[in-house]
């Protein structure tokens, strides 16, 4: 049954749920999301009528359950936010953090909105794994995740997640038919749930650490002010309010009680300290200078006042100054004048005028290597003209009206870039070639060439891919990017590079001279039929937060005894270096990495390194090099 409902349904919607959570829907992003979860709730009920679903769920224990469940927020991940943890480990690795243990009671902390129960656990295992008695207490409005959290049991993915260091805090759960993971005891009997309403201020409580993360973006400015003096009053002197990168706030010397205030430590942590406590300027990050002295400077260009203001908004939270300019001539202009001293751009593409796509071929010919953020409209010139600017001269894109929808990965992707070695993006120079396992092309033979890839990978595929020898073993890639726009960047990739495109269907066989590139929202896996190789979609969680996961791709290359070039390019995180070395313990097989030098982000190559995944690496160019030799063994194997 299809759920239409109509515009004066979705508003009163709104308005139910701005009174139910307290969260500001004027504007939100999350509006669309949160009235189809709702449709699918009246789908599940085969009900049409809103009326008639509201009132069974003013009836229904359960149905209420599900329909708090579907409006409100449930983002979040195993040490979600890595640097929070580092932060919070090193404050109590001080010899000044021994002031927060009272009477030698157990280390307190409060997750509010803890969803399902991964960040409380998170905190469980860094505590216990250094001997700290902890209390951890988990609120959420949503029964239904406080449910999950308290029964403390997930899936045997989570493994890839979480560092190998606390793997032994989970433990099988026999008797299950899936492959389930659970807490173990002892960590689990000092973290508790409760369901509770944030926006509503109660009981006050005392904690030495508040860990709310990208939760406050969903409530308007006034009833952020409350919740935060709320947390100033529920901390101890010398606690720790722990803010969301999505969420973190400029004016945060302006909460005071009585004698006590915030005090900025990084990483959008603050401690609560006496006002009379003594602090020299060299050490306080709360010091105005020090403080914008650490900023790393955004150039933002976009001929649209309000389109540049959300933007700018979000920027500055997470303490980034920003430079704006309304056009390509502008942008010229505040470039010259901040020349040096400008980390990173964001870009629009269409502007009147000189529009971004002229502006940012100009700026790299005349050898400016700052990386740049496209800022894009949905339209599909818009995206034909961003998949272009993507191979040959930006690192990363975002969509503007989904840009809010994952705040979390806006702002990673900034602050990863603006720490781009040097300052700017590498030059494409050759340096020394390492090989970690010697291979003689000669005496292989690859039956497929498969790549993974993220940030900054469009334009290191297009030149790994561009002028290779003819014909090619079969190409499949999978490159993080989101499910719409993959196609595009495939069909570009084989009009620029004049290879086949493969049909993207299910069970489709393998062939040479042509691409295989991930375009749903499913993960991409090969396996071995016959004579043939055919490929296909496998609708399993995702992995490391990603789908398609290179590490899928890589490990059913392994599983199947497929022989394979196979090679991982630039980008955050760890995706793919588990399932390469997977494919480097065959004999079939080899494995290759990008260099550091080369990587817009030398993150996934790395963690393939330094598993032991990695046979050769080198720069672009030098991988081209040793993938042609292949190729022309692959041609003398299939002429004969």
């Amino acid at each position: 049954m299809k759920t239409n409902l109509t515009e004066s349904e979705i508003n009163f919607l709104y308005d139910l749920i701005e009174k139910l959570t307290g969260t500001n829907q004027q504007g939100s992003y999350r509006k669309e999301i949160l009235w189809m979860n709702v449709a699918q709730q009246m789908q599940r009920l085969k009900i049409s009528s809103l009326t008639q679903y509201l009132r069974i769920v003013n009836t229904n224990e359960n149905e209420y359950k599900a329909f708090l469940s579907a409006i409100t927020i449930h983002t979040t991940h195993w040490f979600r936010e890595a640097p929070h943890f580092e932060t919070l480990s090193e404050f109590l690795n001080q010899n000044d953090a021994k002031n927060i243990f009272h009477h030698h009671s157990p280390l307190s902390i409060w997750v509010p909105g803890c969803s399902t129960g991964e960040e409380v656990y998170s905190y469980g295992f860094l505590l216990e794994l250094k001997e700290i008695p902890f209390y951890i207490l988990g609120s959420d409005i949503d029964p239904i995740s406080i449910e999950k959290a308290q029964i403390g049991i997930y899936e045997k993915a989570i493994n890839d997640e979480i560092p190998k260091k606390f793997h032994s805090y989970l433990h099988d759960v026999v008797d299950s038919e899936k492959s389930l993971l659970a807490i173990d005891a002892k960590i689990k009997d000092n973290c508790h749930f409760i369901i509770n309403d944030i926006s509503i201020l109660g009981e006050q409580k005392q904690f030495d650490v508040i860990s709310c993360r990208n939760l406050l973006i969903y409530f308007d400015q006034e009833k952020v002010k409350k919740i935060i003096n709320y947390f100033l009053k529920s901390l101890k002197t010398n606690g720790i309010l722990i803010l969301g990168h999505s969420e973190s706030f400029q004016d945060y010397r302006e909460y005071t009680l009585g004698n006590c205030h915030l005090q900025n430590i990084g990483n959008n942590c603050f401690k609560k300290i006496l006002t009379s406590t003594k602090i020299s300027k060299e050490n306080d990050s709360t010091s105005a200078i020090s403080f914008t002295a650490n900023r790393k400077r955004i150039l933002l260009v976009d001929d649209v006042i309000v389109a540049r203001m959300p933007l700018k908004a979000i920027l500055q939270k997470n303490n980034f100054e920003v430079i704006e300019a309304s056009s390509a001539e502008e942008a010229t202009h505040q470039w010259e004048v901040h020349q040096g001293k400008i980390d990173l751009i964001v870009l629009d593409i269409e502007m009147p005028g000189e529009n971004g796509v002229e502006w940012l071929n100009k700026f790299r010919t005349r050898g400016h290597k700052i990386p740049v953020v496209i800022s894009s409209s949905s339209s599909p010139d818009e995206i034909k003209s961003m998949m272009g600017l993507l191979v040959k001269g930006a690192q990363e894109y975002f969509i503007k009206d989904l840009v809010y929808k994952r705040l979390d990965l806006f702002v990673s992707t900034v602050t990863q870039l603006t720490q781009t070695k040097n300052n700017h993006v590498q030059m494409k120079k050759d340096i020394s070639f390492y090989k970690f396992k010697k291979i003689n092309p000669q005496f292989f033979y690859s039956e497929v060439i498969a790549i993974g890839a993220s940030t900054g990978g469009p334009e290191a595929i297009f030149d790994l891919l561009k002028d290779i020898r003819r014909p090619t073993p079969p190409i499949v890639i999978v490159q993080h990017m989101a499910p719409y726009f993959t196609s595009y960047f495939a069909k570009y990739l084989s009009e620029t590079l004049g290879l086949d495109l493969s049909n993207d269907e299910e069970g489709e066989i393998l062939k040479p001279n042509t691409l295989y590139l991930a375009q749903k929202d499913l993960h991409l896996t090969l396996q071995r039929s016959k004579d043939s190789i055919i490929m296909h979609y496998v609708s399993a969680p995702a992995v490391h937060n990603i789908r398609p996961s290179i590490d899928y791709l890589f490990s059913s290359i392994a599983k199947e005894g497929i022989a394979s070039t196979s090679i991982i390019l630039t980008g955050m995180g760890k995706d793919g270096a588990k399932g390469l070395l997977e494919v480097a313990r065959s004999e079939k097989s080899v494995t290759m990495a990008q260099d550091e030098n080369s990587s817009v982000v030398y993150g996934m190559p790395k963690e393939a390194v330094d598993l032991g995944a990695v046979q050769i690496q080198g720069s672009i160019s030098q991988l081209k090099e040793k993938l042609n030799k292949i190729i022309e063994q692959y041609y003398m194997k299939i002429s004969s």
